[in-house]
This record gives C-alpha cells, structure tokens and sequence, in this order.
C-alpha cells in the first residue's frame, strides 16, 4: 500500500502475514493510550507468530487537546523502528507529564533524548492524505484486513 512508506510508518512483521493491521494513534489522546496500553501486548505477540503485519501511523490531528501529541508525533525516528516504538511506549506510559509540559518541545528532547524528525512536515502531509483517502476521522482508529474500527467499534475487533 502506498500509505504504508518507510518515511511515515512503523512496521513490524512479515509483509506475507495473513493479517494486515494499521494503528492510527496519537502520542497526545488518551484514548489512544488506552487502547495501546490494553491491546499492544497482543498484537506484538501476534506479529511475532507470523500472524500480523502491523503498520503504525501517527496522525497530527489538528485539535486542541492532541497539541501536545502533535509536537510528540514530530520526534518519532521512523529509521529506528525499535526506538520508535520504546519513546512511544514511553509516552504513553508518562502522558500526563507530556500534556502538563510548558513546553512539550524542550521536555521531549530532555526527557527522552530524541531529536525533531526535519522531516515532520512531510510525514504528517503523507499521513493526513493516507487518513483522508481512507475516510478516518478519530484516533485511535485500527483497520484491521481493511476494515475500520475506532470509537464504539473498537470492542468488535478481531483478536490478534
């Protein structure tokens, strides 16, 4: 899928897995961390077995309670998937302290020692178009073999 560049995605596991997922999240959104923080451990087993290829996204929302998670979303190293994916770990697991930042920016960088991605503005224009062309409105949103899940729906995903 084209949406799915090494520049803009996470991905993990074999690209011939039976199931292909996408995690739409936000380092910001609370009910993305609550999902990640209740579901992760599945889907890295999942993709471990050869039963999932999962692609991250991380989606710029432009609303006022993501701010936060935007800025967050600019430091994700997508050469270092590893990295990538302990930092956001790590910002779930601390998200408070991100959101109650005077500047996110300068906390980001002292507390996890990451560096901005100079490409940040292209990766959220990439992401956005992917989100846009596939009708996603709300984070987290997880399109599982295609179909959508977000809100409600998302108790009615298929496990792992």
């Amino acid at each position: 899928m084209s949406q799915f560049q090494a520049s803009n995605t996470l991905t993990f596991g074999n690209a011939n897995a039976p199931h292909q997922v996408w995690a739409v999240l936000n380092l910001g959104c609370s009910d993305t961390r609550d999902w990640f923080n209740a579901h992760f451990d599945a889907l890295e087993k999942a993709v471990a077995a050869g039963r999932v290829q999962l692609h991250i996204q991380f989606w710029s929302k432009q609303k006022v309670p993501l701010v936060s998670g935007n800025v967050a979303n600019a430091y994700i190293d997508y050469h270092d998937p590893q990295a990538a994916l302990a930092y956001t770990k790590a910002v779930f697991a601390d998200q408070d302290a991100l959101k109650a930042a005077p500047d996110v920016r300068a906390y980001l960088e002292q507390t996890y020692g990451v560096t901005r991605n100079p490409q940040a503005e292209l990766v959220d224009a990439q992401v956005a178009e992917a989100i846009a062309a596939a009708g996603i409105t709300s984070v987290p949103t997880i399109v599982y073999d295609g179909q959508l899940y977000f809100d409600e729906t998302l108790a009615k995903l298929p496990e792992f």
